[in-house]
């Protein structure tokens, strides 16, 4: 049985294998941006989930995001059990700095199991511009009906109603990559607008969207994918909803023009160093 060695914040300190590898300083963050912007460029144009329109946008915002990083007055050097951290989205880029409380350690290997963050705080941002329908079509080079056809069908899903009009970020690809992507959603107050057909969100506000496993037991070939509800109130509360290829559809479209409804599934969060990513000399650049 795996035994864990549990640490506190408020009794502990960081061990140093842990430490050496959060982002303490500005200059922890700008060399894992520049980490991160040369991975993009290996990817472009040999990768079928995004097209080069894609990452020649996701670069372009993330220079944009350095140089407002530049010119930002940080602190030298963050206290024991604080780190920086960002993340990348259709939104944009966001730079947070957060307190870990607690963390596991596998008491055989020493390796960090888990953790908690009890305080995060934003620092600063650069925000994706938010398209009209007519100016996505213009950009990704597609015809303005075919947007609308595929906000309908739940196929852009960072799509998000503002009034009675479409905004699309830019950092949306167009639909029909080779494979399916699991779609992830949350909410933070409850829903008061569900359909019928999907009472089954009502005291959830989390949902994850997947593809069928072959594997599963039940056996019904209608049933194509299967959402996964739950809610931060507690841990392991969740369930499981079986759906048809249009069910499915039709709950994404739900979910896509709910304005308190948020996808989260293209949201990644980078929290320590890349191992690439040290500097050596250790020289500040405030």
């Amino acid at each position: 049985m795996l035994k864990y060695t549990e640490l506190q914040s408020e009794y502990d300190s960081l061990p140093e294998s842990l430490a050496e590898r959060l982002m303490v300083t500005k200059r922890d963050v700008q060399w894992e941006l520049d980490y991160r912007l040369n991975t993009l460029y290996e990817f472009a144009g040999n990768d079928s989930w995004h097209s080069v329109k894609y990452y020649t946008l996701l670069k372009d915002l993330i220079k944009n995001f350095k140089r407002k990083l530049e010119l930002t007055v940080l602190p030298k050097y963050l206290e024991d059990w604080w780190r920086y951290t960002y993340e990348l989205s259709h939104k944009g880029v966001r730079l947070y700095i957060e307190h870990i409380n607690t963390v596991w350690l596998n008491e055989d290997t020493g390796e960090l199991d888990d953790e908690t963050v009890d305080q995060v705080f934003s620092l600063i941002s650069y925000d994706a511009r938010m398209l009209t329908v007519d100016e996505y079509a213009k950009l990704y080079d597609v015809e303005p009906v075919t947007v609308r056809q595929w906000i309908r069908r739940g196929k852009l899903r960072e799509a998000e109603k503002v009034g009675k009009e479409w905004r699309i970020s830019e950092l949306t690809d167009v639909p029909g990559r080779a494979r399916y992507e699991p779609a992830t959603y949350k909410w933070i107050s409850q829903l008061t607008d569900i359909p019928e057909e999907f009472s089954f969100l009502s005291g959830y506000t989390n949902i994850d969207i997947r593809k069928r496993e072959l594997n599963i037991a039940e056996n019904n070939p209608e049933i194509t994918f299967i959402a996964f509800l739950s809610s931060r109130a507690e841990r392991g509360d969740g369930v499981a909803v079986r759906l048809t290829d249009a069910a499915k559809d039709r709950l994404e479209a739900y979910l896509i023009a709910n304005p308190d409804v948020l996808f989260t599934g293209n949201t990644r969060s980078y929290t320590y160093k890349h191992e690439e990513s040290n500097d050596e000399d250790g020289d500040e650049n405030e």
